[in-house]
C-alpha cells in the first residue's frame, strides 16, 4: 500500500493509486482514515481498480501467479494437511484472478466445469461473482448487450489437473515446451551458458517475444529437429543477405547504395535474433544429448501408444543416460498406463532406489490410480471415494485419461488429428456433443435460472481453457494445433494456476506423498 510518510510529508503534488485487483472495502477505509488524520485527502487524485491480477505471457497464454505460487498450487489443493480456510483462500484468489482476465477481455462467458473437484468450486464462485457484478450499479461489462447466448460469447472451460497427470510428467519435443521443461524458462525468459569472443563462458538471459521475433512466432510449436533445420536456413539466408549488402555498399550505383545502407540496421537486428536462437538451441541440444531426452521421449510415446518396446523398462533405465528425475518420469508414465508387471515394477524401483530417487511419489500415484478405479466403478454416484484428507473433499471424482497423448515416433510429434485428453474434452464441449457435454456442469452468469443453462445447445468458436492445479506448454501447443485444424474455431486462450515443468510437478507429488 501507499507508503504513509510519502503522503503525510507531501512529497508529491498528487497521487494516483492503482490496485491490480478490486481493493477490499476495509483497506479502502484504512486509506481514507489515514488521509483524513494526516490532512492529505486533497493529494489523492484517483484510486483505480485495474483488474490485472494475472500474468499474460502471450496473447493466448496466461497464468495466475508467478510469485507465491504455492498459495494456489496443485499440492495445496490436494494435501491432507491443507485446511478448509486455506482452500477457501486459494479459491478466492483463483476466482479474483479469473475475474480480472474476463474484465480485461471484456467478455462474460458461458462456464463449463468438471464436476466434483476444485474446478467446480471455482466455477460456481466465479459464476456467482459475475452474476452479482452484472446486477450492480457499476457494471464493467455494461457495453456487452444483446441476447443471453450468442455465438460471439466464448466458452470458459474449467478443468481439473487430476483428470490427467500424465501430461505434466511426460517429456516433450517441441521448442517452447522443451525450453520450459529443460532450460527452466520463466516469464518468457531463458538463461543459457554462452561464450564471449575470447571463449570465456558466461550466462546470458534472452527474452522471447512472439510480436518482435518472427522465427520464434513461427517455430515455437515446432518439433526440435524442424527448428534446427529452420535455424540453419536462417543462417544461410542471413549470409546471402549480408553478402548482397556488402556488395551494394561498394557499388557506385546511388540507388543500390541507399538500399544497402538501409538494409544494415535490418541485418543487425536479424543477426542478434539468429545468434540468440543459435545459442539457445546449442544449450538445448547439449542437454538433450547429455540426458538422452530423445530416447526418454520416444520410450514414453511407445508406452502411451501401446507399441512393442525394444527392451524391458528396467533395462532401459539402466542403459540410458539421463537424470534420476528423467528416469522416474518415464517410470511413472508406464505406471499410469498400466504397462508394467509387478515383477518389472520391483526391478525398476530397485534401480531408481540405487540412483537415490525418492520413490514417495510412486506411492501417491498408486494411491491415486486405485481411487481412480473406485471412481470409475462408482460413476453412477455423485460422491465417489477419494484419497484421505483434502483430496477427498476437493477431488471427489478422479478419472485418468493418459493413454492417447502423442503420435508414433519422433518425426511427427503433434499431428493435427491427435488430441490430448484436455483437447478432446474442449472439442466436445465447444461442439456440444459427446460424453463431456453430458458430464460437465454448465453455468451462465447472465441467466437468473441456472436450470436453463443446461439446455443450451449452441456450438462455440471461441474458448478460454483454464486448468485448476497447473498446466504446461505441451497442452497449449496441442490446443492451438487443434484450433488451427478446426475451421469453425477462431481462438483458444489457455491458462492455468501455474505453469509446471515435469521436474517441478514431481517435487509437488513427492511432497504430497509425505503429507
Amino acid at each position: 500500500m501507499l507508503k504513509k510518510f510519502d503522503c503525510k510529508e507531501q512529497l508529491y503534488k498528487s497521487y494516483y493509486i492503482n490496485f491490480i485487483s478490486a481493493v477490499p472495502r476495509p483497506l479502502l477505509d484504512t486509506l481514507a482514515t489515514f488521509t483524513v488524520e494526516n490532512q492529505c485527502v486533497h493529494l489523492i487524485s484517483k484510486v483505480y481498480d485495474q483488474y490485472l491480477n494475472f500474468v499474460a505471457l502471450e496473447k493466448d497464454l496466461f497464468q495466475l501467479r508467478y510469485r507465491n505460487k504455492d498459495l494456489i498450487s496443485y499440492k495445496l489443493l490436494n494435501s491432507p494437511k491443507t485446511t478448509e480456510a486455506d482452500i477457501q483462500k486459494a479459491v478466492s484468489e483463483i476466482v479474483s484472478s479469473l475475474f480480472s482476465v474476463l474484465v480485461t477481455l471484456g467478455t462474460v462467458p458461458l462456464i463449463r466445469f468438471y464436476r466434483g473437484g476444485a474446478a467446480e468450486i471455482v466455477a460456481k464462485e466465479l459464476g456467482n461473482k459475475l452474476t452479482n457484478h452484472l446486477k450492480g450499479y457499476k457494471n464493467l461489462f455494461s457495453g456487452l448487450s444483446g441476447s443471453l447466448v450468442t455465438f460471439q460469447r466464448p466458452l470458459l472451460i474449467l478443468l481439473d489437473r487430476n483428470q490427467d497427470l500424465a501430461t505434466l510428467l511426460r517429456h516433450t519435443w517441441t521448442y517452447q515446451a522443451l525450453l520450459h521443461d529443460v532450460l527452466h524458462m520463466e516469464l518468457n525468459k531463458v538463461i543459457v551458458q554462452s561464450q564471449d569472443s575470447n571463449g570465456t563462458p558466461s550466462l546470458k538471459s534472452y527474452a522471447l517475444d512472439s510480436d518482435s521475433d518472427a522465427f520464434w512466432r513461427k517455430e515455437k510449436y515446432s518439433v526440435l529437429q524442424d527448428v534446427l533445420v529452420a535455424n540453419d536456413e536462417e543462417v544461410k539466408n542471413y549470409s546471402q543477405q549480408e553478402s548482397s549488402t556488402v556488395e551494394g555498399i561498394k557499388t557506385s550505383d546511388v540507388e543500390k547504395l541507399t538500399s544497402a545502407v538501409n538494409q544494415v540496421s535490418v541485418l543487425r537486428d536479424k543477426k542478434a535474433l539468429i545468434e540468440m536462437h543459435t545459442n539457445i538451441l546449442s544449450a538445448l541440444m547439449k542437454a538433450v544429448n547429455e540426458r538422452n531426452l530423445n530416447l526418454h521421449f520416444e520410450r514414453e510415446q511407445r508406452c502411451i501408444n501401446r507399441e512393442r518396446q525394444d527392451k524391458a523398462l528396467s533395462l532401459f533405465l539402466q542403459d540410458t543416460k539421463g537424470t534420476p528425475q528423467d528416469k522416474l518420469r518415464v517410470y511413472l508414465v508406464h505406471v499410469l498406463c498400466d504397462a508394467l508387471s509387478d515383477g518389472e515394477k520391483k526391478k525398476c524401483e530397485a534401480h531408481l532406489h540405487d540412483l537415490g530417487v525418492d520413490l514417495a511419489c510412486t506411492q501417491y500415484i498408486n494411491q491415486f490410480k486405485s481411487f481412480g478405479r473406485i471412481a470409475e466403478s462408482l460413476s453412477g454416484q455423485t460422491k465417489p471415494a477419494g484419497p484421505a484428507g483434502m483430496l477427498e473433499r476437493v477431488t471427489s471424482k478422479i478419472v485418468y485419461h493418459g493413454t492417447d497423448l502423442l503420435s508414433k515416433g519422433i518425426q511427427n510429434v503433434f499431428p493435427s488429428t491427435l488430441k490430448f485428453p484436455f483437447t478432446k474434452i474442449v472439442d466436445e464441449l465447444m461442439d456440444n456433443r459427446g460424453s463431456a457435454s453430458e458430464d460437465y456442469g454448465c453455468f451462465d452468469p447472465k441467466l437468473l435460472q441456472q436450470s436453463a443453462a443446461s439446455r443450451i445447445k449452441s456450438s462455440f468458436s471461441n474458448a478460454i481453457v483454464f486448468v485448476v492445479g497447473g498446466g504446461n506448454l505441451a497442452e497449449l501447443h496441442n490446443l492451438q494445433e487443434y484450433a488451427a485444424s478446426c475451421q469453425p474455431i477462431k481462438n483458444i486462450i489457455y491458462g492455468s494456476t501455474e505453469l509446471l515443468a515435469g521436474d517441478e510437478f514431481l517435487q509437488q507429488l513427492s511432497s504430497l506423498a509425505q503429507d
